[in-house]
């Protein structure tokens, strides 16, 4: 076998090449080159995991001239849910997955489908490089796959660009997820003590969800580190939280619409800080729920309701900057013992007899 197959080989642009491609992967090919074309290559389903190894390299001449389209059908460019475990590396990079319907908004079809074998995280590790995806249900669709890497992805037109479920160590930076019609970037756990669970590590940085419906969603998940990002322009919320714990949100910017918030904390989080970062341009700044929360050095301003809408409990607020017209500081109901200190507002309102101070 080769050092890699070149798909012009066995494949004609424009033309089903699934059953080939998956056949030499069968036979031990260790990768797929694409070279650029004008039509673009078509395929639905292919399955890397079918190489014995479990090692397969991707790539191509470069997002663009080296387009892989797949059919609006549901179905994936790459897609695999092994039965056993694997070990080896896939990676991808300097390819463009796109649905056939390009140029359609949030068309049916998904790029990476990759979901590993039941109560256990078995696939083998997977990179993402230099990927641009186009016109797609789902950019990028992890489910119980470890240690993957995504960087300097473009996802245009996804309703969701990236969407992992139980995937720890997971790694997403200088990514921009653009003009889709759901969560710019999701990553999900099954909550722990299920045997599923790997819902621990995620780290993020320069990750950008400028125009996506919304930007930023995780739930069931802990210890994650999201820096300068850009979750903005995002009508329905500039980044959701929910059952999360043990993370921080710092640097960036945060916007949501006129009837959503830049931030919001449900009453299941716990121990997240928000540092340094910009909540603005939204209906409220943040409604931060939950207990223990640290939040320092945030800026707030142009939000039309409140900059601070405190639910949360025992949280340290230090120094703030809180500039909006309406209320800077609420606090209501289950809010109570939570400390703020050296913030600066325009109109500060604390709900007393809580058992809160102001310093």
């Amino acid at each position: 076998m080769s050092a890699f197959l070149d798909v012009s080989t066995i494949a004609t642009p424009g033309q089903d090449a699934t059953a080939a491609i998956n056949a030499a992967l069968a036979n031990g090919c260790p990768a797929l080159y694409y070279p650029s074309n004008a039509v673009g290559w078509y395929q639905t389903n292919v399955d890397l995991t079918l190489n014995p190894s479990g090692t397969v390299a991707v790539f191509g001449d470069g997002a663009g001239p080296s387009r892989i389209m797949v059919a609006q059908n549901g179905g994936a460019a790459f897609a695999s849910s092994p039965a056993s475990v694997l070990d080896g590396f896939i990676s991808f990079r300097d390819i463009e997955i796109a649905s056939q319907a390009r140029g359609t908004p949030n068309a049916e079809s998904v790029g990476f489908s990759f979901t590993g074998p039941p109560g256990t995280t078995s696939l083998p590790n997977i990179n993402f490089r230099g990927v641009r995806l186009s016109n797609l249900t789902t950019g990028i669709a992890l489910n119980r796959v470890n240690n993957a890497i995504i960087t300097g992805v473009n996802a245009q037109y996804c309703s969701t660009g990236i969407d992992t479920t139980d995937c720890g160590d997971l790694v997403i930076s200088d990514a921009l997820v653009e003009l889709g019609g759901a969560w710019g970037v999701s990553i999900k756990g099954t909550p722990a003590g299920q045997a599923s669970h790997q819902a621990e590590g995620a780290r993020l940085s320069n990750v950008s969800t400028n125009g996506q419906v919304a930007g930023l969603y995780i739930q069931n998940f802990s210890f994650f580190d999201v820096s300068n990002g850009s979750f903005t322009s995002c009508p329905s919320g500039g980044a959701y939280l929910d059952n999360a714990s043990q993370g921080v949100l710092s640097g960036g910017e945060y916007q949501g619409g006129s009837g959503s918030s830049a931030i919001t904390l449900t009453a299941s989080c716990n121990g997240v800080r928000l540092a340094g970062l910009f909540a603005y341009g939204s209906g409220n700044g943040m409604v931060i729920g939950g207990t223990r929360h640290a939040i320092t050095g945030v800026t707030a301003t142009a939000n039309n309701g409140c900059d601070l809408y405190m639910e949360a409990t025992e949280s340290a607020v230090t120094g703030v900057n809180l500039w909006s017209p309406g209320y800077s500081i609420v606090e209501t109901a289950p809010a109570a013992n939570n400390r703020y200190t050296g913030c600066l507002a325009a109109v500060r309102y604390l709900v007393a007899g809580n058992g809160s101070t102001w310093v």
